[in-house]
Order: C-alpha cells, then sequence, then structure tokens
C-alpha cells in the first residue's frame, strides 16, 4: 500500500491505494497529512505468512510511516 503527499504551487496532489488492505493506505495519507509531510511517497509492504494480524496490523503500518 502506498500514499503520496505532493504539493504543487499553492495545490496539493494526494492519493494512496489500498492494494487489499482495507483502509491501510488511507492511514498513511492521514499521517502525512497530520504531519505535514509533503513532497513524498511512502510506501508499505507485507507479506502474510498465515498468522491473522486484526486490527494490530494497523498500528504496524503506522509505526513503519513513522520510521520513515
Amino acid at each position: 500500500m502506498y500514499a503520496y503527499h505532493i504539493q504543487s504551487g499553492n495545490s496539493i496532489i494526494e492519493h494512496y491505494e489500498d492494494d487489499g488492505e482495507h483502509g491501510g493506505g488511507r492511514r498513511i495519507l492521514n499521517i502525512l497529512q497530520r504531519k505535514y509531510i509533503v513532497n513524498q511517497v511512502v510506501c508499505v509492504t507485507r507479506w502474510y505468512r498465515g498468522k491473522y494480524l486484526g486490527p494490530s496490523r494497523f498500528d504496524h503500518i503506522e509505526a513503519a510511516v513513522f520510521q520513515t
């Protein structure tokens, strides 16, 4: 999943893609917006290895974004 938040003049161009992880890309974009991180693309990957993480997977996604 990924999101970007690009400043172009006085405009902001932003987009996200969940890639099957419903809500994951939106969470990435929310962090970029809250912290006003511009001109960045953040991509987070996740491999499913048979262990169901449940809602805690979003904590891991957000932690990965904060490390960038």
